[in-house]
């Protein structure tokens, strides 16, 4: 249902990030991991209800083993995917609540040492079909 006199119906903010590591090793890590998405956590003044919540997946093609976590928030989410194979990660953060963006890209660039990166911006809840 379309509310005619706000058609913008901003519900969420949402970054999906599809980035390049210049250290695998560091997205073999578990424990990095979980401690990096807690900082990042800190970092955007958000509340940490539930995780991070990681497993070391193997059970899969070579270039397909790496890191999942997720880590549920107060305003929504946040998880990652490591692939240290390819030294690929691809990140998520959805909050019902707006975030330095920028801040928070420029804290996974240096914990994670990310080299190449693209970030989708999605304002979630505006075009509801």
């Amino acid at each position: 249902m379309i509310d005619e006199d706000n058609k913008e119906l901003e519900r969420g903010y949402h970054i999906t990030l599809d980035a390049f590591s210049r250290s695998p090793e560091a997205l073999k890590d578990k424990d990095y991991i979980d401690r990096v998405l807690c900082e990042a956590i800190k970092e955007i003044d958000m509340k940490l209800i539930d995780g991070p919540h990681s497993i070391w997946y193997t059970d899969c093609a070579p270039e397909a083993i790496g890191v999942t976590s997720v880590a549920i928030l107060a305003e929504s989410s946040i998880s990652i995917h490591t692939y240290p194979v390819t030294s690929y990660l691809a990140l998520d953060i959805f909050s019902c609540n707006p975030f330095d963006e920028d801040a928070l890209i420029k804290f996974f660039k240096e914990k994670l040492h990310i080299n190449l990166y693209h970030i989708n911006r999605i304002a979630r809840g505006s075009q509801v079909i």
